[in-house]
């Protein structure tokens, strides 16, 4: 009865092993967040123009002597993704398109902003050409082609 039994602690359970990252698998997750805030960028410049154009019915496109503020939400929304973006770094010809539309949409409401008045230097000229053929020509290129240094250190 006074017999004492080994006890053994049980075995502590292995972890799973730890995930590796390699360089390419961190650049293809930056890729995928920059192409979703660009999409996202495209949604809330849309938005906007849907607010500014019910905006524009609802006071008869300025003929209505009711005055109506607009929601500028959607356009504080895409200020946060240009913030963003413009901390960003393409590493596939489509980003680096999906980024470019974001800056010629960018010029361009800045140039439909300024049509009455004196145009700011970036919105005129051939600036806006050069963009869009820049992006034409990206669309020839396959969308998985890696720009710039293999070796992101030499970045």
């Amino acid at each position: 009865m006074s017999e004492v039994v080994p006890f053994q602690p049980p075995a502590r359970p292995t972890p799973p092993p730890r995930k590796q990252w390699s360089a390419a698998q961190g650049r293809a997750h930056s890729e995928d967040f920059l192409l979703r805030t660009c999409a996202d960028w495209h949604v809330q410049r849309f938005e906007q123009k849907k607010i500014w154009a019910s905006t524009d019915l609802e006071t008869l496109f300025g003929t209505n002597d009711e005055h109506v503020e607009p929601n500028l939400d959607a356009l504080g929304e895409m200020a946060n993704r240009e913030e963003i973006l413009a901390m960003a770094r393409p590493y596939t010809a489509n980003g680096a398109k999906e980024l470019l539309k974001v800056c010629l949409g960018i010029l361009e409401e800045r140039e439909a902003e300024f049509c009455t008045v004196e145009l700011p230097y970036m919105a005129q000229g051939p600036v806006l050409e050069i963009l869009r053929n820049v992006i034409r020509a990206l669309d020839w290129a396959p969308t998985k082609t890696r720009i710039g240094p293999k070796n992101p250190c030499l970045a």
